[in-house]
C-alpha cells in the first residue's frame, strides 16, 4: 500500500500529519495491564466525513523522550493482551 509521505518526519506536522491537539492520552503505570484511549469524537469525525480516516498515532511525551513503551500486537503470544477495538453504536 502506498500512502502520502509525512510533512515532516515522525509526524512532527500538525497541520498535515496529526493534530497539534491530542485526541486521547494515558498515564502508563506497568506492564501487561489494558489501557483505553477515548477516541469517539474522533471516530463520529471520520464516519461523518469531517475528518480523513488516516488512523491513530501512539506517541511518546516529550517526543523527546528516550522512553520505551511496547504494545501487544494481534498476534501476541498471549491473547489476553491482544489490543482491542469496542465500538458501541447507539441510534439517536
Amino acid at each position: 500500500m502506498i500512502g502520502n509521505l509525512w510533512g515532516i518526519p515522525g509526524a512532527e506536522d500538525t497541520i498535515t500529519d496529526r493534530s497539534a491537539t491530542p485526541e486521547s492520552s494515558v498515564t502508563t503505570s506497568g506492564i501487561n495491564k489494558w489501557y483505553s484511549f477515548a477516541l469517539t469524537n474522533l471516530a463520529q469525525a471520520w464516519i461523518g466525513g469531517a475528518l480523513p480516516n488516516n488512523g491513530v498515532l501512539l506517541r511518546a511525551t516529550p517526543a523527546w523522550s528516550t522512553a520505551s513503551f511496547y504494545l501487544a500486537s494481534c498476534q501476541d503470544g498471549a491473547p489476553s493482551l491482544r489490543p482491542k477495538l469496542t465500538i458501541t453504536y447507539r441510534l439517536s
